[in-house]
């Protein structure tokens, strides 16, 4: 697994958001965007949101919605739902940054759970069919490059210090996956789901 942009949605010929249901039902209205995400104090703004809708912080809001990736969670505190507009100005990445210092000044629990949650999001959003035993086949070949975009997006928003851990984690789900382990199907409904603990728990710590 590498981090970088040809394993985007773009190179594999996914995209991130056809067909992914919103947070809401109601139908809106997007704005164009033209980098207004990135205007004025988009720190503020987007602590406004998530106090607005009655969370504290990031960490809060992706409880609140357990399987919601990032990019869903961005697109939701840019919609004002009672105007029926998207006003684009909340970027997935300032919700990392925001999501993953919040896990850092929590402690090295914080940041683990922290990465099993947005892998739990990427998951949703790219392999909502589950996890497969085997992704060599030619029927698997779509499946395998969602799974490729949503394991990359998922390590390319952690901290540099955790990459090798990601790729040991994902090393693991792919042979536990081949050895029958993980379960055809499988897409973990939470942060906190067993299995994903377990291989946290095993793999995502260095080596003894």
């Amino acid at each position: 697994m590498t981090c970088c942009l040809w394993t985007s949605s773009v190179a594999t010929g996914v995209s991130r958001n056809k067909g992914k249901p919103t947070m809401t039902d109601k139908r809106i209205t997007k704005v164009p965007a033209l980098g207004q995400a990135w205007a004025d104090n988009w720190q503020a703004r987007i602590l406004d949101r998530l106090r607005a809708r009655g969370f504290s912080n990031v960490t809060a809001l992706s409880e609140s919605n357990p399987t919601a990736s990032i990019i869903e969670m961005a697109n939701e505190l840019s919609t004002d739902h009672e105007a029926g507009i998207d006003h684009a100005d909340v970027a997935a990445e300032q919700l990392v940054r925001l999501w993953r210092e919040e896990a850092q000044c929590s402690g090295p629990e914080a940041i683990e759970r922290f990465c099993r949650r947005l892998l739990v999001g990427e998951l949703h959003q790219d392999l909502p069919e589950g996890w497969r035993a085997e992704w060599k086949s030619e029927e698997a070949r779509p499946a395998m490059s969602r799974m490729t975009a949503a394991t990359s997006h998922w390590a390319c928003n952690l901290s540099k210090e955790h990459r090798r851990a990601s790729n040991r984690v994902f090393s693991a789900m792919l042979k536990e996956g081949q050895d029958g382990r993980i379960p055809s199907g499988w897409l973990p409904a939470s942060a906190d789901d067993p299995l994903l603990v377990d291989i946290f728990r095993r793999h995502w710590g260095e080596p003894k």
